[in-house]
């Protein structure tokens, strides 16, 4: 771990050109906002994915000049905007590692998973094994894989609370859902007659929430799991498939679904109902983070990617990064702070938007 300085960025004061009506529901009124750009110094591009009560981002970064194999870095950007790089595992010196950042909690701890290839004499390369990882605000690396199967068999994960508890989903011939909390103790995450089940989320409480294929039709459904372990199913009337993808403090989620012609977003909070709906002027919609009745996300209007956040009343703000061929909002506060990727000179570069 090496800490890199001050990050190249750039300042740009806008008020939100997008303000829109939504089924019926009052529109958000636009407020000033900035949005800082910035990219990790020795990086040929950067993907933040996650962002904590305090401001801190953590995400992806590639190298610049990649040998073979492709290495991928995680990065965390502090508040005051020096970013370090990180590179989790201690394999062996010709490895190379693919680091794969999927969330971070407020105390700063960060949790993903990493690919190691073996870089041959010929600069071939040959897969070593998957892990997943928890690095601490201290950068201290625990690296885990499922128990009682192989290691390297495939751990991915998909977030992380404030307790240090981990969910994701393994492989061993069938896809299983897990949480690791901060002690290791190793939780197995099916729904009853799941064939493939991808836990996405856990909030404080401890409630998961994720989606499974079930082993009678093949249908993918959502699920939410309590602390008891009691799962409750939902399903949204339509849908050909559908994932979840952010998960509240009081057990609300969001995520997409597709109905055979396009993708539309969709929020559901304890206790049900669903609520679908659309970006203004989508022809896809594709939520990604919750917080509250909040949701950020990204559409595509047919001809670019736009961000949005979505109000609790149900009104769109969109925006995109000035210059940017494209935006994406993967990240959101309890205070409106965005984070994400926006595309432009070829490449994906982070950015931060606060109000």
């Amino acid at each position: 771990m090496r800490a890199l300085g001050h990050p190249v960025s750039k300042k740009v004061s806008i008020i939100a050109a997008t303000v829109m009506l939504n089924m019926g529901q009052l529109p958000w009124r636009a407020h000033a906002a900035t949005i800082i750009t910035f990219d990790a110094p020795g990086g040929n591009y950067t993907a933040p994915v996650a962002i904590n009560r305090s401001g801190a981002i953590a995400g992806i970064v590639g190298d610049t000049n990649p040998p073979p194999c492709y290495p991928q870095k995680g990065f965390v950007r502090d508040p005051a905007g020096t970013i370090t790089d990180f590179v989790p595992g201690s394999g062996a010196q010709d490895d190379v590692v693919t680091a794969s950042v999927n969330g971070m909690n407020d105390a700063g701890e960060i949790a993903g998973s990493f690919l190691e290839v073996h870089r041959e004499a010929d600069n071939s390369c040959t897969f070593v094994a998957t892990h997943g990882f928890v690095r601490s605000p201290a950068g201290i690396f625990t690296d885990f894989d499922p128990p009682s199967v192989p290691p390297g068999t495939i751990p991915n994960v998909g977030g992380i609370n404030n307790t240090g508890a981990v969910v994701g989903y393994y492989i061993d011939g069938q896809v299983h859902g897990f949480m690791r909390d901060a002690s290791g103790q190793w939780t197995v995450i099916d729904p009853p007659a799941s064939t493939r089940t991808i836990a996405c989320c856990i909030n404080d409480k401890g409630t998961i929430a994720g989606y499974f294929d079930d082993n009678q039709t093949g249908a993918t459904h959502g699920f939410i799991r309590d602390t008891q372990g009691n799962f409750t199913q939902f399903d949204i009337p339509g849908a050909v498939n559908l994932n979840v993808t952010g998960l509240s403090k009081k057990g609300g989620v969001t995520g997409a679904f597709y109905d055979g012609t396009t993708t539309h977003g969709y929020t559901r909070p304890s206790g049900g109902p669903v609520t679908i709906f659309d970006a203004p002027g989508a022809q896809s919609t594709s939520p990604y983070a919750i917080f509250g009745q909040t949701i950020a996300g990204y559409y595509f209007d047919g001809v670019t990617t736009r961000a949005f956040i979505r109000k609790r009343n149900g009104g769109f703000m969109t925006f995109n990064v000035p210059g940017a061929d494209g935006t994406a909002a993967l990240g959101i506060t309890k205070k409106g702070t965005v984070t994400g990727q926006y595309y432009a000179s070829g490449t994906s570069h982070g950015f931060v938007r606060t109000r």
